[in-house]
């Protein structure tokens, strides 16, 4: 089975920054951007899961 990867882009990387940074100072606490990183990274964990499922031969 053929592995993909899916990288972040400078920008993206640092939008996804500038938001944890926005809800840290706003809530002045980091668990929601904690909560964001999760989320984040499942999403990610589905786009590959997404991408391998479509890459199976049928």
């Amino acid at each position: 089975m053929a592995s993909r990867e899916i990288r972040w882009t400078i920008r993206a990387t640092q939008d996804k920054l500038a938001i944890y940074e926005y809800w840290t100072n706003r809530n002045k606490s980091i668990l929601y951007a904690q909560k964001l990183e999760k989320l984040f990274n499942e999403v990610i964990k589905l786009q590959q899961f997404i991408l391998l499922q479509e890459l199976k031969p049928k």
